[in-house]
């Protein structure tokens, strides 16, 4: 799960909280851990899994076990922006501005 318009748009709080606080990330972080799996890839028909059963499994821990918060989430299922980065209306990050 990827923080995109894709997973946030017509979202609801509870969703924002559980799963997508829990399990997901942003693209730049999912791009740093794929992009060298894709890139060492040979052949056709293989996979690669950002969200593998073992970051999964950490994630769960880490936030029912441990308590620990989302760093995207906060506890009413909002996106937590971080100071100077820009947001779309359904809390997406922009990584880019379009030029027009």
């Amino acid at each position: 799960m990827v923080f995109t318009d894709l997973l946030l748009n017509d979202s609801t709080p509870e969703l924002r909280k559980f799963p997508f606080g829990v399990l997901a990330a942003q693209p730049e972080e999912v791009a740093a851990d794929l992009v060298p799996k894709i890139i060492n890839v040979s052949g056709n028909g293989k996979s690669v899994e950002f969200l593998t059963v073992d970051k999964i499994l950490t994630k769960f821990f880490q936030r029912f076990i441990l308590g620990e918060k989302s760093k995207y989430i906060d506890d009413d299922g909002n996106v937590i922006k971080m100071p100077g980065a820009d947001y779309a209306d359904n809390g997406v990050r922009v990584l880019y501005n379009d030029m027009k």
